[in-house]
């Protein structure tokens, strides 16, 4: 649509003359280079623009704001109902434990409590609760204790190597 175009209906509007000047001095850029004022009077001609139709398709009424017709107290009960209708509900016993099953995929469930499950070393104090032979105590201390000293080990290994490659060799 030209610039002219929406002028002509803007000046038809009851109350927006200061817009139709605003327009008239408006050059229109491409998104990338616009500035937050450009944008901001984008944003104003579309709403004026939405307007434009509204009153154009055959309706006589003046456009009215939703909010105009109600009053602040009827506002605030409606914004408290919507919100209470998007906030989370609160968790019971099971909230914590339970992982939703998604169009019957019951297999991705079990991989996502299994992954929740690792995360909060549930096997590892299920193993601790238990009595575990001496022999296999032992073999799994030893191998905890080389898995840590070998994890230590790398960690070094990659700070020493970072470290070389900062100073540029």
């Amino acid at each position: 649509m030209s610039l002219s175009l929406l002028q002509r209906r803007l000046s038809c509007l009851p109350g927006t003359s200061s817009l139709a000047a605003a327009l008239s001095c408006c050059r229109w850029t491409p998104v990338r280079q616009q500035s937050t004022q450009t944008k901001q009077a984008r944003k104003q001609i579309d709403e004026v623009w939405d307007m434009s139709e509204q009153t154009s398709m055959g309706s006589k009424k003046p456009y009215r704001s939703r909010h105009e017709s109600q009053s602040p107290a009827d506002r605030w009960s409606l914004t408290s109902s919507n919100f209470m209708d998007r906030a989370a509900q609160p968790g019971n016993t099971y909230s914590g434990r339970s992982v939703e099953v998604n169009d019957g995929d019951i297999g991705n469930a079990f991989r996502r409590l299994d992954a929740i499950m690792g995360r909060n070393n549930v096997w590892a104090e299920l193993r601790k609760t238990r009595h575990e032979r001496k022999g296999e105590k032992r073999r799994r201390l030893e191998s905890e204790r080389w898995r840590r000293r070998f994890k230590e080990e790398v960690k070094k290994r990659v700070q020493m190597v970072l470290e070389i490659r900062r100073r540029g060799a």
